[in-house]
């Protein structure tokens, strides 16, 4: 179907997004994150006070999610539930958009479909379970490429470009990356209904008026813009170049992030991919025509940028595939009608469309909610050198399909409290506890720091390692990541408490050198501790050594 004009709205338009938002409170509401998870620690502390020079939240800060989540703080939720909230609200933000934008692109038909699947896939599910920006992040995407497609559809162009020129300067108040994702897009579009120098001078000062609303407070709130940049710097540093042969980083590490990229894309949207897949393998030339329609350049270049800066500049995991993933799985849906009306008779298209949306949406929640197929194991920890091919093919495996379900959220909620309520009971006083709590570990590194703030607590991370170093941080608060540090303990710690994967390096190495001992949690997690215990730790290149 060919449209030269936004569709005008219907009952049944108004009904189906009615729908849709009800259908994500419904799927959502029930099965959210107990704990805070994640970045959204750093989102909670910015709740109560915000400076993002101190990690409330962590660099770049993101100062519109976090003002998004505030009223529901101010009503009374505590801070995981007002940021669950708000995350909550942004998928129903993103699903209206993708039900509008393929209502105009194509037809209703591919709107009401995509629209649905994507309601169920996993990644997009848990993101709106949990106390993290990505789903903010999915709807700027959506809403940037929303208003692109009105600049292609509407008769007056120039309102419809400055309320893109808008749109896409509050969509970096969301996410900061998404200026770079999106801005192709918008240029592109640009490009297409140019309205000469003058118009584009004012689009820029547009893009630069939103962008102004969110970027002076936020940092004015961080404390002025030299501590602003001295923590973004520092993020930078610490993952960009961790990630990045640009930034410094080895060949075969680079090769590793974008494995690691392909295995959760691969995870996130096998079942689009499947159906484009297909409509190249069976529709070639049908295939190629499309290829030539604008639509499918606009789909590609919502899709190519942030794929670009996720294989060459930096990718960390899952999440930061909801920058694209609703392109993808609008040009899937696409597929899938497309061949179902070529390959199946006219009287029962509907009815096979139907059973494959029903199918996939059946498929997509027993993935998300069921006990998965494969279980994290010790052997995952490992570093890839040390893994035999068996535990190489269950790693990649597991960390395709299994990393974002129910069960992972859950099974992490438990971890959590079990952990927490062990250290707790250690001792009456905090001062006398100190953890040594490895990233590599059955407990997410960052909860103890908003859970436990009375107590003395060490990060180890030793999961993304550059030349061998290990970064012990002190205090999020403080920004305090220190390369080849020394911990001192209190006088006054009687227990040092070490959570960490039994098989990790590190682990091994400061278990050579000092006694543990092994405590045996409920559900059958571990915990260490050191109770003979030295005056301090050094941590430098991959190694312990203690005083």
């Amino acid at each position: 179907m060919s449209t030269n004009t936004p569709l005008h709205f219907r009952y049944a338009d108004l009904r189906w997004l009615a729908f849709l938002s009800l259908l994500i409170v419904v799927t959502r509401v029930p099965l959210t994150s107990e704990m805070v998870v994640g970045d959204g620690l750093h989102y909670a502390l910015g709740l109560k006070d915000f400076n993002v020079s101190e990690q409330r939240p962590h660099p770049p800060g993101n100062p519109l999610f976090v003002l998004t989540a505030k009223p529901f703080s101010l009503l009374g939720l505590n801070d995981n539930h007002a940021l669950i909230t708000a995350s909550i609200l942004y998928s129903i933000i993103t699903v209206l958009f993708i039900y509008l934008i393929c209502r105009d692109l194509v037809s209703r038909k591919l709107a009401q479909a995509a629209s649905l699947i994507f309601c169920f896939v996993p990644l997009f599910w848990f993101e709106g379970e949990v106390s993290q920006s990505n789903t903010a992040g999915a709807a700027g995407c959506a809403m940037v490429a929303y208003f692109a497609l009105q600049v292609f559809l509407r008769e007056e162009k120039l309102p419809a470009i400055f309320v893109l020129a808008a749109a896409l300067g509050l969509a970096g108040g969301l996410r900061q990356d998404l200026l770079v994702h999106m801005f192709p897009l918008v240029f592109w579009t640009l490009l297409k209904h140019w309205k000469g120098w003058r118009t584009f001078l004012m689009v820029m000062a547009i893009i630069g008026f939103t962008v102004a609303l969110w970027y002076v407070p936020m940092v004015l709130l961080s404390g002025g813009y030299q501590k602003y940049a001295a923590a973004t710097s520092r993020q930078f540093n610490y993952h960009v170049t961790r990630s990045s042969i640009l930034f410094g980083n080895s060949l075969f590490s680079h090769f590793r992030m974008i494995k690691e990229f392909l295995l959760c894309l691969i995870g996130a949207a096998f079942i689009p991919l499947f159906y484009v897949s297909l409509y190249w393998v069976t529709a070639r030339r049908d295939f190629l025509l499309r290829m030539r329609d604008w639509r499918t350049t606009f789909l590609v270049l919502w899709i190519l940028p942030a794929t670009l800066f996720l294989t060459i500049v930096f990718f960390q995991n899952s999440r930061y595939l909801l920058s694209l993933l609703a392109a993808v799985y609008i040009g899937g849906t696409y597929a899938l009608i497309t061949l179902t009306r070529r390959f199946i008779r006219t009287s029962h298209q509907r009815r096979a469309i139907a059973v494959q949306i029903g199918a996939l949406v059946l498929l997509q929640s027993v993935h998300f909610l069921s006990p998965p197929l494969l279980k994290e194991t010790m052997a995952m920890s490992k570093p890839w050198s040390e893994k035999t091919m068996s535990e190489a093919i269950e790693t990649m495996v597991f960390n395709t399909f299994f990393r974002v379900t129910h069960s992972s959220l859950t099974k992490s909620n438990e971890a959590s409290k079990i952990y927490l309520s062990a250290i707790r009971a250690l001792s009456t006083n905090p001062d006398e506890v100190t953890l040594l709590l490895f990233s590599r570990s059955s407990l997410l590194w960052t909860q103890p720091f908003y859970y436990l703030p009375e107590y003395a607590i060490y990060g180890i991370s030793d999961d993304k390692p550059k030349q061998d170093e290990l970064i012990a941080v002190k205090n999020f608060k403080h920004n305090g990541f220190l390369l080849d540090s020394t911990i001192y303990l209190n006088p006054q710690t009687k227990y040092v408490v070490v959570v960490a994967f039994e098989n990790s390096p590190e682990f091994q190495n400061l278990r050579q050198q000092i006694e543990m001992k092994k405590r045996i949690l409920d559900s059958g997690f571990k915990m260490y501790t050191i109770e003979n215990r030295p005056m301090k730790f050094h941590v430098k290149h991959h190694l312990f050594t203690t005083e």
